[in-house]
């Protein structure tokens, strides 16, 4: 395969690959949307980190909203490989293993500032000897300002240990040497705790290096040259800018996060909030500001940015009601578990990955047999085989903002916890008063036409749509809401099978194939869902 490595591009080439990665990134994610900014932000350090390593390293992402240049460019063949939504954990073990079997295939593991550095598996590493490269993308406005670039270019140079190690020594026959050297450390650490505080690093006998400027190609070049000759553990901080290359999502605070489609030329985000539309986010802080005023068990944890879930204005409100945390997963887990052991009504956000990684622990909370709100982001890798193994939950897709209030009403009520998926666009919304709780264990219809033989099944925003073709043209068909999904399924799916004949699933994943195996999936528009049911019927 010709990497990036073997081909031996030249820095024009390089600025060029980067914009290419760019343009295309911009035009898919304004049709899908995604995670832009973050996206266009890790671009020129991981093009770089292939130049340099290309498939002689194997190179881990912590998360998938930093891979798409990865996955550019493997599907182009300029890699071979992403590794993506790992954890530093499983990056030891990676290191381990190659340590192991002596094959001194380099560990590069890419970070970002919001996710956290696990400074005890940082330890373990040091101790076991293990080597392995941490590049921390700092997503900050801040600039790598010339004295500071001017220490870093000197200490990548190959002459700077032999530099260091010979002064020292010859310090040391000089009267008061050691004063002389505890003064340049002294200026040392001063000048680096200005920009950093790295004393942790220290402690961790890790060698740190930056912060560089994450965008510029020849620094970037310049310090993983000297990072792939140091076969120590060490930490590279590059300074990166939020939506790099479209000046939209440098500027724009809607570009933060994760962002629905929007107009590539003057940047106007479709369906962007208003009166009537709302993110799930806004929705849930909108109603538990709510809830909270009335019943005192109800606590919000947050364990990344209140900006991010939309939890500033809980917080600035009932800040007594509210904690935020910076865990990893497994030991946020355990804070809500024992929030739940004391009573309290936990309110959370998680990952969506949390719902695969974690569903021993999840189950665990669920024999608890209390109250437990979890709100994530819609995954299409989120499949139904997954979340069936979740046996004492609910998780639920809402359809509307009335629907997600409503969710949320009875979630609080219930004894077992609840997980609410939110989608990528807008919900229609109008506040409602607490009303009667609704079933949860169940399915419902959405159009239950009794006489026909065909059922089109859906989850989530599409089924308003998918009633609205149904009743205005008159069609047979039922329409089933399949927004809920628990222990009840089963018993669901065999009560379709004896009533049904044609059974259609519109959505993007294969969610019940496997227990109705004649079912069509169709994951294209709802115009292509009706006219492959016209062509079989009218077969």
């Amino acid at each position: 395969m010709d990497t990036i490595e073997r081909k031996e591009y030249s820095e024009h080439e390089i600025t060029d690959l980067c914009q290419k990665i760019r343009d295309e990134l911009i035009g898919q994610l304004s049709k899908s949307g995604g995670y832009l900014a973050d996206q266009l932000a890790a671009v020129d350090v991981v093009v770089s980190l292939n130049r340099i390593f290309g498939n002689y390293a194997d190179l881990l992402f912590s998360g998938d909203r930093i891979t798409f240049a990865q996955n550019y460019l493997k599907k182009n063949g300029l890699t071979d490989s992403c590794f993506e939504n790992v954890t530093m954990a499983q990056a030891m073990g990676i290191a381990c293993a190659h340590k192991y079997q002596k094959d001194d295939i380099p560990v590069v593991y890419v970070t970002t500032d919001e996710d956290i550095i696990d400074f005890n598996i940082i330890k373990q590493l040091d101790a076991a000897d293990l080597k392995m490269t941490i590049i921390y993308l700092d997503r900050q406005d801040k600039d790598v300002n010339a004295l500071n670039k001017l220490v870093n270019d000197l200490r990548q140079t190959d002459a700077y240990t032999g530099l260091k190690k010979g002064i020292k020594k010859s310090l040391r026959s000089i009267k008061s040497s050691e004063q002389i050297i505890s003064s340049i450390h002294k200026f040392k650490d001063n000048l680096k705790k200005t920009i950093i505080d790295e004393d942790i690093f220290s402690r961790c006998n890790v060698d740190y290096l930056g912060p560089i400027d994450g965008h510029d190609l020849k620094q970037l070049k310049k310090a993983f040259l000297n990072v792939r000759k140091n076969r120590r553990l060490v930490v590279l901080h590059c300074l990166v800018k939020k939506g790099k290359g479209y000046r939209f999502a440098e500027t724009e605070d809607a570009f933060n996060g994760y962002v629905t489609p929007f107009n590539q030329k003057d940047g106007r985000i479709f369906a962007a909030e208003n009166e009537k539309n709302l993110k799930q986010s806004t929705i849930i802080n909108k109603t538990l500001a709510k809830m909270i005023l009335n019943d005192k068990n109800i606590f919000w944890v947050a364990n990344e940015s209140l900006q991010a879930n939309g939890m500033s204005d809980v917080f600035a409100e009932s800040p007594e009601r509210c904690l935020q945390t910076k865990l990893n997963e497994e030991e946020y887990l355990k804070l809500l578990q024992g929030l739940m052991e004391r009573g309290l009504k936990p309110v959370a956000s998680i990952t969506s990955e949390m719902l695969t990684r974690y569903q021993t622990q999840l189950n665990e909370l669920a024999t608890l047999n209390r109250a437990l709100i979890l709100y994530t982001n819609e995954n299409d890798d989120l499949s139904y085989n997954d979340l069936k193994q979740l046996k004492d939950l609910y998780v639920i897709y809402p359809m509307d903002g009335n629907e997600l209030q409503k969710v949320l009403y009875t979630a609080i009520e219930i004894s077992k916890p609840v997980i609410i998926i939110n989608g990528r666009q807008c919900l229609a919304y109008e506040e409602i008063d607490k009303e009667s709780l609704d079933d949860l264990g169940k399915w419902h219809f959405i159009v239950n036409n009794e006489v026909g033989d065909t059922v089109i099944i859906s989850k989530g925003t599409d089924l308003l749509k998918l009633r609205d073709i149904i009743v205005s043209n008159e069609l047979g068909y039922s329409l089933l809401d399949i927004s809920c999904l628990n222990r009840c399924d089963e018993e669901c799916i065999r009560d379709l099978k004896k009533r049904y004949k044609y059974f259609y699933f519109y959505g993007t994943d294969d969610l019940i194939k496997e227990y109705l195996p004649g079912i069509v999936i169709i994951d294209g528009t709802i115009d292509t869902l009706f006219a492959r049911i016209k062509k079989d019927l009218d077969a």
